[in-house]
């Protein structure tokens, strides 16, 4: 049983157990579970409707703060993000992704941004799902009202964890000296 959940908000859930040995791997994340309570839960909550021109003025500069995103698992990042003003004004976040070698520090043969929409404005973290095993990925978060789209966050790097292999290993030799 999971207690003190906000109403009308969803959530993805994951089992780890713990013993003395430490903790084992993540389960898979669950299907997006939405807890009861406020409006219904496929009634998109209702955002006021603001001028444009300041909604715009209210999104300019960085609001958005990117945390310390949380690897799941091999696949599965958790990204976690806080809005440090102007949360009325926001509809929405776009959650920006793309693959970067380890060694790449600039460059424009990087992959384009991969975009997930969160269309709950009060949302704080968004799990990202199939991502490619033991890879770098850069990540940001955008706000938007309707059209008006504000400043990414701040970026931050995170690495997958390497897979379980798929086979033990084959042809394993010892040699004496």
């Amino acid at each position: 049983v999971v207690r003190n959940l906000r109403p009308d908000t969803a959530y993805m859930f994951l089992v780890r157990a713990q013993n003395s040995h430490g903790l084992s791997l993540p389960s898979q994340v669950t299907a997006q579970v939405r807890s009861r309570g406020g409006v219904h839960p496929k009634i998109k909550p209702t955002v006021p409707q603001f001028d444009i021109a300041r909604v715009s003025e209210k999104l300019a500069g960085q609001i958005i703060e990117m945390k310390q995103p949380e690897v799941l698992r091999s696949t599965a990042i958790k990204v976690n993000w806080e809005v440090k003003r102007a949360q009325r004004f926001i509809e929405g976040f776009h959650i920006k992704y793309r693959m970067i070698a380890s060694d790449q520090r600039t460059g424009s043969d990087r992959p384009k941004w991969t975009i997930e929409t969160v269309d709950v404005p009060t949302a704080t973290m968004y799990v990202l799902i199939n991502l490619e095993e033991y890879t770098w990925y850069e990540i940001r978060v955008q706000p938007f009202y309707m059209t008006v789209e504000g400043q990414d966050s701040n970026p931050v790097r995170v690495r997958t964890f390497e897979a379980a292999p798929a086979a033990p290993p084959f042809d394993v030799r010892t040699e004496l000296k």
